[in-house]
């Protein structure tokens, strides 16, 4: 799980704004090595808070993103 650590790494970078965009590029990468792993409603949780994730970034919502970036990583390494 280096990916996951990587991630949660980038999630709490100071500058939030200039990396949402790799946050949600890492977290891609992520469901594609992990995804086939994951029971059906797991997955389709994890994809839902991304596609949500990346509404509130489009919206200028960075903290909302962030919660939300970090609750689907938290589904992806439970």
């Amino acid at each position: 799980m280096f990916l996951a650590a990587a991630f949660s790494a980038l999630l709490a970078s100071p500058a939030l704004a200039e990396t949402c965009s790799d946050q949600i590029d890492l977290l891609n990468v992520l469901l594609v090595e992990n995804g086939n792993t994951l029971d059906a409603d797991k997955l389709s949780q994890i994809v839902d808070c991304r596609d949500k994730a990346v509404v509130e970034l489009n919206e200028g919502e960075e903290e909302r993103y962030l919660a939300r970036a970090e609750l689907a990583l938290s589904l992806l390494s439970q």
